[in-house]
């Protein structure tokens, strides 16, 4: 934890400390207090559309100056129908508000900024992509060697995409999909984003789900039968495969 030296008068200091005293909080618990709620990290009410997990509570005035400049050249070249930049009004009114510092308004400007999807987030939907890689292109290898796998063990194996209606999975599902339909990587994934398939969206949490698999995977490749000298030893055999859909059902749930 961070420390910082604080200079007051005596008189302030003194009336702090009977302020603390009355509340029961010592000198530095209520100058903690003071700065959370100055940050609004003590559960006040804020509006919901203006989003304090995305709009900031400040700006700098070298931020707000050339966010309102951006905002007055865009006036001068937007036409008058553009739904995706807003026409000449909508730009000379986000350029008052910055200018004259509306923080209640702050929230326009960043209403359609998501949270960032964290590294570890992103890694690990490269890491499912990959994985679902390799077993699309093990099932076609064994179909192409007439090897037979049956239609449970692929449909258990059928890369379902990743839940809406989940806030963090949400997010993961629209990474994936800007990676393979944007892209145009892991384009043997494709299927699974489209409108048959409600474009990936799986109506059910699926991200422990894939990291059980990716466990299993990382025991097989510890294994040492998978060499990642050529692209096509890291296929799957039918065994692996079952590893893997097996791997899919939570330990308590398992005859």
């Amino acid at each position: 934890m961070a420390t910082i030296t604080l200079r007051l008068d005596d008189a302030i200091k003194e009336e702090l400390e009977v302020l603390a005293r009355g509340r029961g909080q010592s000198l530095s618990d209520l100058i903690r207090w003071a700065l959370d709620e100055l940050l609004l990290r003590n559960g006040q009410a804020t509006h919901p559309d203006m989003r304090p997990e995305i709009s900031p509570l400040s700006l700098t005035v070298v931020e707000r100056q050339q966010l309102a400049l951006l905002h007055r050249i865009l006036a001068r070249v937007v036409g008058e129908d553009n739904d995706v930049d807003g026409d000449k009004d909508y730009q000379l009114d986000r350029a008052k508000v910055i200018e004259e510092g509306f923080v209640g308004e702050y929230y326009k400007e960043f209403i359609g900024i998501l949270p960032e999807l964290g590294p570890r987030d992103s890694g690990f939907v490269l890491d499912v992509l990959d994985l679902f890689r390799i077993v699309t292109h093990s099932l076609n290898k064994l179909t192409a060697d007439k090897i037979e796998v049956d239609a449970d063990l692929r449909r258990a194996l059928r890369f379902d995409g990743f839940d809406e209606n989940d806030p963090i999975e949400g997010h993961m599902l629209a990474y994936a999909r800007y990676l393979v339909l944007d892209q145009g990587r892991w384009t043997e994934l494709q299927g699974t984003f489209s409108m048959s398939n409600d474009r990936g969206n799986s109506h059910s949490r699926r991200a422990a789900v894939y990291q059980r698999m990716l466990a299993e995977h990382a025991k097989i490749k510890a294994e040492g039968r998978l060499d990642r000298g050529r692209p096509e030893d890291l296929l799957l055999g039918v065994e692996d495969l079952r590893r893997l859909a097996a791997a899919q059902i939570h330990p308590d749930r398992r005859g």
